[in-house]
């Protein structure tokens, strides 16, 4: 199976891919490959949590400048629970993604171990895990977070 992107983001991760980042599938992307009958408004859009090691975001920042991202630094990547949209015209055609950072008291190595495996395009990527999704998704007190986590509760529960 491929994930559902869209536009540029095949290339956006095969970039990171090339320079060896790790990086997951978090967000509703995640959501839907663990709950496929998830309903999403936009499904392209891919959230993408980094390890905010200073040795893996210099590896971002380089990925990203081949892309023609240069607003992003190593200092930043490093901060926790840091979000940054990439929405870009390329010519490639668009991305449209969020770099995210994991929270202070989140262990990107332990989520990272934990994660599922698929494929964007033809790069393979982990896809953060059930619980941590559901744990990443109970600190947003938006509506339709609420709404997934009820999703990967009852995909938790069948799985047992």
């Amino acid at each position: 199976m491929s994930l559902p992107t869209f536009g540029a983001n095949h290339d956006l991760v095969a970039a990171l891919a090339k320079y060896g980042a790790r990086f997951m599938v978090v967000g509703g992307v995640a959501t839907t490959f663990h709950v496929p009958e998830r309903q999403t408004h936009d499904p392209g859009e891919l959230d993408l949590l980094i390890d905010p090691s200073p040795e893996n975001a210099k590896k971002v920042v380089a990925a990203l400048e081949t892309l023609g991202v240069r607003d992003l630094t190593v200092e930043r990547l490093t901060k926790p629970y840091v979000q940054m949209p990439l929405k870009k015209r390329f010519q490639g055609g668009d991305f449209y993604a969020d770099m995210l950072t994991p929270y202070s008291d989140e262990d990107f190595t332990a989520c990272w171990e934990r994660a599922a495996e698929d494929s964007i395009s033809w790069v393979t990527v982990k896809v953060i895990s059930k619980a941590d999704q559901i744990a990443r998704l109970r600190r947003s007190g938006q509506e339709k977070h609420a709404r997934d986590v009820e999703l990967l509760e009852r995909a938790l529960r069948e799985k047992d």
